[in-house]
Formats: C-alpha cells, structure tokens, sequence
C-alpha cells in the first residue's frame, strides 16, 4: 500500500472530498494541471507465472499555444524525461504514477492537442535478453536464492541500480528483502542457464517457480511479492456500504486448479538431461477426489530449475495445496470514498458483502484499473481463505495455533 499521512487517509475516506490531480513534468520542475485535459486510466494486472510488463499512462494535454511543440523540436533532450501525477487533498499529496517520456502525438480537431505516453523506465531493462546460443550466461555452478538471482540478473544484465537500500529508485529493497527471507525460510534454491530469454522472461521464470509475482509496479519500480498473510497487517476493509462496493462480479478460477504438481530438479546442463537430479512429485488427494478430477502441472524448465529435492518438494507441495480447489475471483468499482487509490498489486484487503455471504473475507489484488480523471478504481482480487489456513507462524495469536508452526 502506497504510504500516506493519517489525514489523507480520512479525506479518502470521505465521499464528499473531491482529490486534486496535479501533473508534473519534468518531475519537480514544473506543474502543468492547467494544459491537462484528460489523464487516461492505468491498468496492471498479474498472476504469479505471468509476463512482466512496466506499466503506462497517457496524457491528453492543450496545445492551443504550442506550448508542447518542444517535445518535437527538441527529441533528444525529452525522450527519456521523468513525469508523474500525483493526487492530493489540499496540500497533502501521493505520487500515484511515475514514468518517462516515451512518445507525443500530435492531433488538431477540434482543438489542437498533444497526447503524451509515459512508461516506467524498467521497459528497457525487461526487453534485454540475457546471453545467447553461442554465449549463454550461466548461473548453474552454484545454486541461487530466487530474490537473488533475480537482482543479479536486473543489475548485471539489465542495468538497473545497485543501491543495497530503500534509496533504489529502480528495485524496491523492502520487497525484495521480503522475498529474499521468505525463499531462506522455504529452502529455495534455483539454478539457470540463458541463452537469449529477455529479462522479462527471466523474471517470469523465477516467479513462476516460486509462486510469486515480480512486477512492475505505478512508481517506476520492480517489486517483488509472494502471496503470503501478513503478521499483524492491518489490510483496508471494503463494505457495500458508502458506495464502496460496485459493479460487483464473482467467478471461479478454474484455470489456476492444480492438485498434481511435477517439479523437477537438478538438471546437467553440460549432458542436457536430468543427470544430477530428478523430480518430486505432490498431490492434492482431497482436491483429486472431487469432482476435479487430477490436474497437473509439469515443471520441467531447463533455463531456471530448482536445485534439489528439498527445494523442489517443498515448492510443489506448498503449489498444490494453495491450488486445490478453485479459487474466488472477485472484480468490483469503488468510487469516491475509499482509500482504493492507495493500493497495489499484492496487497491484502478484505471485503465484506452481504448478497453473497462474504464476511470479512481476505483477498489478495492481483490487478487495479485507476481511472484517475473520474475517481474510479477497478480491483481484480482473488480469495485467499484457503491460504490463511495454511498459514502459521510458532506462536502467533493472530495466524494459527500457539505452539504450531507450519512453513507458509
């Protein structure tokens, strides 16, 4: 959740408050509401194995004075040049989306304009491959925690900043510490060897292998995130109350049910086979025994594998218990009213929903719609009850039984 003062998070909260928009560029240097006509909406969406992607935004900004024909006079000092919106009450302001000036375009109808896109910086870095067939790049000597592969791979390969702290603007150092810790915790370990996958691909891999999303996230930053419940979180409580629940639809995702999962480990990539390793298999039996019937999933990858038995067993028997069964998923609209803008992927909320039945059920958002010109934010969430159960921590009051502790 994007942080914010105590003040801002009532003035959200108020269906009468109506947020200030502001559009900056360059980045702090000049502030250009008044050229803007429209800011059109943004849209992230991501499951755990999916593409990574930089988000994008565009600008719909007056040209009736030609106050932007510099975008086109002046190219190569613009191309590349930070901007954000920002969202405010009074003078108490978050930055809800952050970019660089890809392109303008240019349009005279009925009045002249200029359209401005601006994607995260980190676009670049995910359209690099990594190696090649007659020079592949090689991580299979030594194995690897996940979260520190993958900041190899971004900085050494792809060339975003080293900075081991909360001060790097490309990598957020708190996620990837999270996701660093919790692969400690579950014994995971990858190896890999690429010969010519971009870096977007490698991420996917990774995450996929992990059953975490690495994203590109509103701010310009790659995150990391497995879905875990969180100790002592404090997640925001959606109602169908106060317009805080609209345009509601609940299906199930039977596309994610897995109950059987083969993952193997271990690969020699010098004999091309599995030589030095083999496979575990897990079962979800109570998910099989259903209507379901056994469905599967091979993870057989030779450019990212998981390094032993242990790795690869405690992967896919965490994998099919949290995909026996299908899972709620959950759109809905919040408008005016709620601190919806303040969230992002990964994020745990919970929502309450008289017509089905929900009582503060616990979700997590793997997608946000944020049409910030109108105050409406789409959510794609996903249910996340059958996680918590899961769940546990040695002597936790708040996530499962004193004196049990399970590994999430």
């Amino acid at each position: 959740m994007i942080s914010a003062t105590p003040a801002f998070k009532i003035a959200a909260d108020d269906p009468q408050r109506k947020p200030e928009k502001r559009f900056t560029f360059p980045e702090d240097v000049t502030i250009r509401t008044d050229d803007v006509l429209k800011i059109l909406a943004f849209s992230q969406e991501q499951f755990e194995g999916d593409p990574l992607v930089a988000p994008t935004l565009s600008i719909d900004l007056k040209n009736d004075s030609k106050q932007f024909n510099f975008l086109i006079t002046d190219k190569a000092n613009q191309i590349g040049v930070a901007g954000k919106v920002e969202i405010g009450f009074d003078s108490d302001f978050i930055d809800r989306f952050r970019g660089f000036f890809e392109t303008p375009r240019f349009q005279s109808p009925d009045r002249p304009r200029c359209l401005m896109l601006f994607t995260g910086r980190i676009q670049k870095t995910l359209d690099k491959f990594v190696g090649s067939q007659a020079a592949p790049v090689s991580y299979h000597a030594v194995a690897w925690n996940p979260a520190e592969l993958a900041w190899d791979i971004l900085t050494v390969h792809g060339g975003l900043d080293v900075t081991q702290s909360t001060a790097n603007p490309d990598i957020d150092y708190t996620s990837f510490l999270d996701f660093q810790s919790i692969c400690v915790d579950l014994n995971f370990l990858l190896r890999g060897n690429f010969t010519g996958e971009t870096i977007a691909e490698a991420m996917r891999l990774i995450g996929e292998l992990t059953d975490a999303i690495i994203y590109g996230e509103t701010d310009g930053k790659i995150y990391f995130k497995r879905h875990i419940p969180e100790e002592a979180a404090d997640p925001y409580h959606f109602t169908d109350a106060n317009a805080h629940l609209q345009q509601a639809e609940i299906s199930y995702d039977k596309d994610r049910l897995r109950n059987r999962a083969k993952v193997w480990w271990g690969y020699d990539v010098s004999a091309g086979d599995w030589l030095s390793g083999g496979f575990d298999q897990k079962e979800n039996t109570t998910s099989q025994a259903n209507e379901w019937g056994i469905v599967k999933k091979e993870f057989d990858g030779v450019v990212v594998w998981h390094d032993n038995a242990i790795s690869a067993g405690g992967f896919g028997e965490r994998y099919v218990d949290r995909y026996g069964e299908p899972l709620d998923t959950l759109r809905f609209e919040t408008k005016r009213g709620t601190q919806a803008l303040l969230l992002q992927l990964g994020d745990e909320i919970i929502l309450t929903w008289a017509q089905m039945d929900f009582a503060s059920k616990p979700l997590k958002i793997y997608g946000i719609n944020g049409d910030i010109d109108n105050d409406i934010w789409r959510i794609l969430a996903e249910d996340i009850s059958s996680l918590n159960e899961l769940f546990f921590i040695l002597d936790s009051t708040t996530n499962g039984e004193l004196d049990t502790n399970i590994l999430y």
